[in-house]
């Protein structure tokens, strides 16, 4: 597919290792097939990883106040990925009932124009061998993909399908300003994650955080080595690209949002308490 590969967003359970190993296989599948993928298992952040990187039950308690801060990230990041980075989504509906969170992903997906491929192998339904219709519909073809196999070809046709309905080469999904926001803050952490090397540990970065969000507000810096420092002694990593202006752009946004969430966990103010 060259320069032209299109991406598909992998949407679907990831609670337990067989559920993270079915999404495996179904984004190997699409990258065989010439597809590039984003797996939220894998490429995404993913809540239960960062947290299980804080065993001490005194780091978890120290961690909690920012708990929304990291939801609001990674709810940024699979909603730019859904509405703007990829071009289709699968939603594999295996399970008892289908994945909440890939039924959001996929109403998304759905309402930016987006093919939805909707993959079920196992026989469970809502009423007579159907699922819930408004899942159902989200696929326009009102089919399901029974093999992980199968998946590709019907990627492929869903996108040539959605290219042929589209008017002109200006198409664009329109997105009302909240979830513009939304998809912006996901764009900044995704340019983030693919261009800063991180190397500030849990324990360091738990230690750090209070000081930097309680007292007078900090602001982020980058230095000429690509250093990417909070306040004047933490550093987050250091930048595997040249830091151009959307680069500084992104580090003192995402950092500024991070710390206003923060605070009004804490109940400070902008400048602290």
């Amino acid at each position: 597919m060259g320069k032209n590969k299109k991406k598909v967003y992998c949407a679907g359970p990831m609670f337990s290792p067989a559920e993270r190993q079915e999404e495996t296989q179904i984004a190997s599948a699409l990258k065989e097939a010439g597809f590039d993928t984003f797996n939220p298992s894998e490429d995404g952040l993913e809540i239960n990883e960062i947290m299980g990187q804080a065993q001490d039950p005194k780091l978890m308690m120290a961690v909690m106040p920012f708990f929304p801060a990291i939801r609001k990230a990674v709810f940024a990041l699979d909603f730019f990925q859904v509405v703007e980075g990829c071009d289709c989504l699968v939603f594999n509906m295996n399970g008892r009932v289908p994945d909440g969170g890939s039924v959001s992903e996929a109403a998304s997906a759905h309402m930016a124009g987006k093919p939805v491929v909707l993959y079920k192998e196992t026989p469970i339904s809502f009423m007579l061998g159907q699922d819930n219709p408004m899942i159902d519909g989200l696929s326009y073809t009102w089919e399901l993909v029974g093999t992980v196999g199968d998946i590709p070809n019907a990627v492929r046709q869903a996108i040539d399908r959605a290219d042929r309905m589209k008017v002109g080469d200006d198409w664009r999904p329109s997105l009302a300003p909240m979830p513009r926001e939304a998809v912006d803050r996901g764009r900044k952490i995704w340019l983030l994650m693919k261009s800063l090397k991180w190397t500030a540990g849990i324990p360091e970065l738990i230690a750090a955080l209070p000081a930097l969000i309680q007292g007078p507000e900090t602001r982020s810096q980058i230095d000429p080595a690509g250093n990417v420092t909070v306040g004047e002694n933490l550093c987050l990593g250091s930048l595997t690209l040249e830091p151009d202006a959307q680069i500084r752009e992104a580090v003192d946004s995402l950092w500024a949002d991070f710390a206003q969430d923060v605070r009004a966990q804490l109940g400070l103010g902008r400048q602290g308490g």
